[in-house]
């Protein structure tokens, strides 16, 4: 499961998504979708990104041949 920092906060934050697993992909959405490629408003992760306003978002990591993550929620209000 990515971890999300920081893990909660007043808005605007600038946040950094990590995972422990080489390689793998990180998807996140500020929508309330749950995160996955393919799905409307996730982002694949790049770079460390700014949450304007209130959200709540949601990551999920994945790699080919492995089972995608748990995923990690953080609310920013």
């Amino acid at each position: 499961m990515p971890t999300i920092s920081p893990s909660s906060g007043a808005a605007p934050q600038t946040v950094t998504l990590t995972t422990a697993t080489t390689g793998a992909s990180i998807y996140y959405t500020t929508n309330g979708n749950f995160p996955r490629n393919g799905v409307t408003g996730a982002t694949l992760y790049t770079a460390p990104f700014q949450v304007a306003s209130a959200a709540t978002l949601r990551c999920a990591a994945y790699k080919t041949g492995l089972f995608g993550s748990l995923v990690n929620q953080a609310i920013y209000t």
